[in-house]
């Protein structure tokens, strides 16, 4: 029995695998949030280390961004964060621990 349920584990872990990259397909054409976040990164601003707090959330709230930031924000279009707050209403509006 225990030999079976690590097999049905293993099967459920590889279908997960498949299932992310099926999901991160470079076909796929990012969304406006997946711009911002992709803006925010390519500045070099990482999760857990100001990612959401110094760069995603003030360019999503249109507020400066913490005095504490090292990272000066990337440039992003009004369109875009338009297009995502309406994709994703809330999308930068919670305060995450980064």
């Amino acid at each position: 029995m225990h030999h079976s349920l690590r097999s049905v584990v293993g099967m459920f872990l590889a279908g997960m695998a498949v299932s992310c990259l099926a999901a991160e397909s470079p076909g796929k054409k990012p969304g406006p949030c997946d711009e911002v976040q992709q803006a925010c990164t390519s500045a070099g601003f990482k999760a857990g280390t100001g990612l959401w707090s110094e760069c995603i959330d003030p360019i999503m709230q249109g507020v400066p961004q913490p005095a504490a930031a090292k990272i000066p924000l990337p440039k992003v279009s009004p369109e875009t964060v338009s297009a995502c707050k309406e994709k994703h209403p809330q999308f930068g509006q919670k305060k995450h621990k980064s």
